[in-house]
């Protein structure tokens, strides 16, 4: 019987863009994806360039 993958297994082999950090959670498109203090960093900075 084949092992169900589960969500969190799926997150964990995911790598952020920016960091290389192996716990990516947020997917950019179909291949990128970031980790949620990245995202938060990138929010700032754009908030900060308006």
């Amino acid at each position: 019987m084949k092992k169900r993958t589960t969500y969190k297994e799926v997150i964990q082999k995911k790598q952020c863009v920016v960091c290389s950090d192996n716990k990516a959670e947020l997917q950019i498109n179909s291949e990128q994806w970031v980790c949620k203090s990245c995202a938060q960093y990138m929010n700032d900075l754009g908030n900060e360039v308006n």
